[in-house]
């Protein structure tokens, strides 16, 4: 009886197996066969040898495209950093002529280089500053030119950065005074 018993569960238990092992190898094959296309095809395995090529050539391809992403990405950057140091510089242009209009507005004697910068960055605030120059000023002041000071200012960055920022010490901006007169022209009468 013991034997028959036995039998009776061995029997069961070789029928599971089989079973069992059906059940896996439907799902294997169904994985690689590719039947979910969301899941990709897995590897073949041919003589005991592994085929990774589809997985290989899936993950080169995804690696280039995002290298090529990353160029295109590091190529707009790069456009918008010459774009910022572009508009930075016509800014800074345009901080010189405003103070060159300025100056020519109230009647004060500024350097030819100064107004030819004037006339060919912005002709039109040249015009207005010229037209509304004030002729009543009995006492211009006379100014250095912007132009040269800015160059000074320039120079001074680049010397500051090739020395490095701890053993000099970094350049003020200075904005040019219009209350005190640099040079005066004629001496102020004493009463």
């Amino acid at each position: 009886m013991i034997n028959s018993v036995g039998n009776i569960f061995g029997n069961q238990h070789t029928n599971f197996r089989q079973t069992r092992n059906e059940r896996i190898e439907r799902i294997n094959n169904a994985v690689l066969s590719g039947a979910n296309n969301d899941v990709p095809a897995a590897p073949r395995e041919n003589n005991g040898i592994l085929d990774m090529s589809p997985l290989v050539r899936e993950k080169n391809e995804r690696m280039e495209q995002m290298q090529s992403k990353m160029e295109s990405m590091r190529q707009d950057l790069d456009a918008a950093r010459e774009a910022a140091q572009a508009e930075a510089e016509y800014w800074k242009e345009m901080r010189i002529a405003m103070e060159i209009a300025r100056r020519i507005m109230r009647g004060d004697e500024v350097p030819p280089q100064d107004e030819s910068f004037l006339a060919e960055k912005s002709p039109g605030l040249y015009k207005l500053a010229t037209s509304l120059r004030d002729l009543t000023n009995d006492d211009p002041e006379k100014h250095d030119s912007l132009l040269e000071s800015d160059r000074a200012e320039n120079m001074a960055e680049q010397i500051t950065a090739t020395m490095g920022a701890s053993s000099a010490p970094a350049p003020m901006p200075s904005a040019p005074s219009s209350s005190a007169p640099s040079s005066p022209s004629t001496p102020a009468p004493t009463a």
